[in-house]
Parts: C-alpha cells; structure tokens; sequence
C-alpha cells in the first residue's frame, strides 16, 4: 500500500524565540528610562526581528507596550511620569511570533538625573 504524501514548499519549522534576558535601566530622567537587556538563548531558527517592550507602574496590573519597532537589545522608554515607580520586561519576536516575557525588571523610580 502507498500513501501519498504531500510536500509543502513553504513549511517552516521556526518557532517563537525564547524569553530574552530581564531589562535593566541604565540611565533615568525625569521622564525616560533607557533599557539593555540581552538576547534570548534560543532564537526558535529564526532570526529575531523585533523586541516588544512592556512596562507599567509597580502599582498597575496591566502592562503598557512601547509601539516602536526594536530591533536591537536597547531602547529609551519615553513619555514616563516623573515620581512614579516602574518594572519593565521584554518579548523577542521572529517569523513564527512573539515569544514569551523576559522575567520582569528590578522596579525603578523615574527622577531627574542629581544635578538637574
């Protein structure tokens, strides 16, 4: 007996990325906070083409996503307010999607740089 088996040229086997490593802040202002983070150990053979930053306020419990395209490993969060307490967490993106979340970010207070 012979089965038929079809082919499909366009099966690609990639899946979602891994979750990325935690953001951290390396330089606040009263209204920005820039993030580094690192890349995910497994890309899901699939080149990462995008990072998806969220954040929210430590006291919220609905994460707010940054609406740029990231195609790098940090970005400054912009439009943050002053005086609030903050966590940050990252999602690394391929053909086949939006992996999971990095671990959440240690939570930072956006001020004004001392000397300002």
């Amino acid at each position: 007996m012979q089965k038929n088996i079809n082919y499909n040229a366009d099966l690609d086997p990639a899946d979602k990325p891994g979750a990325p490593g935690a953001p951290e802040v390396k330089d606040i202002t009263n209204t920005t906070a820039t993030l580094e983070w690192t890349p995910p150990k497994k890309d899901g053979g699939s080149p990462i083409t995008n990072y998806v930053i969220e954040y929210k306020p430590d006291t919220a419990s609905k994460w707010l996503k940054v609406e740029d395209k990231v195609p790098a490993c940090s970005y400054t969060v912009c439009d943050l307010v002053q005086g609030l307490n903050y966590q940050f967490r990252v999602s690394a993106e391929n053909k086949a999607g939006v992996g999971k979340p990095s671990d959440v970010s240690a939570t930072y207070t956006i001020k004004a740089p001392v000397g300002e």
